[in-house]
């Protein structure tokens, strides 16, 4: 982003990403999304489209949503990725921090797709990076704190194309200027136990979306 570029964000949406976007000298543009009472949030494709111009150089996609929750589906994210390929000077930055506490089926893995019936849940994660032509365009965030409620730790990482990841090494001593290395040790522990059998479930991700849609489940039918 240089002084000047505009960067797309679906709105609402998280609300450190308009300091970021200015402090990088870019000018932050809206596309709200549109509220549905029976779907919750809905994108409409044909509004993002149009709220992109020559000086759009970097969409925000944020799913599992945060404020609203909302999942995007594969058929949605098959749609963001199409604007994209219609214009070449857009980057993507997909923040995906929530990814292992969507509420569908305890028993879905990201990416399945599916989620229990008639109950609220939402379809499963889809890595906009995965999409055809997408890993080239995508930077995508993560981060340990959502998923192992350690925000206190500041660990998170980026994945996307060398030239991208970068630029994120050259900028971030200038913003964080580096991660405790005893608390990216622990990360690595953490994400290689995080695969294995815990408290009766296949992985701790099983356990973790279990709790969660149990608890979404109790709050439902209250």
């Amino acid at each position: 982003v240089e002084q000047g570029d505009e960067v797309l964000l679906l709105e609402p949406f998280f609300d450190l990403y308009i300091g970021q976007i200015r402090l990088a000298g870019g000018t932050p543009t809206y596309c709200p999304l549109q509220p549905n009472s029976s779907k919750g949030f809905e994108l409409d494709i044909d509004l993002l489209r149009s709220k992109i111009t020559p000086k759009t150089k970097v969409l925000i996609l944020n799913s599992p949503h945060n404020p609203t929750g909302k999942v995007f589906n594969k058929d949605e994210m098959e749609a963001i990725a199409q604007v994209v390929r219609e214009n070449p000077q857009i980057t993507v930055v997909s923040d995906e921090v929530y990814k292992y506490v969507i509420h569908s089926d305890a028993s879905a893995k990201p990416e399945d797709g599916g989620a229990d019936a008639g109950s609220l849940g939402s379809e499963g994660h889809v890595h906009f990076a995965k999409l055809d032509g997408m890993w080239d365009r995508t930077l995508t965030v993560s981060s340990a704190g959502k998923t192992f409620s350690v925000t206190g730790w500041q660990v998170g990482w980026v994945i996307g194309p060398s030239r991208m990841v970068r630029d994120v090494q050259t900028m971030l001593p200038f913003v964080q200027f580096c991660a405790s290395t005893p608390m990216q040790e622990a990360l690595v522990s953490v994400l290689k136990h995080a695969d294995q059998p815990y408290k009766g479930e296949e992985t701790y991700y099983d356990w973790l979306r279990k709790g969660y849609v149990a608890k979404r489940d109790a709050l439902a039918a209250a």
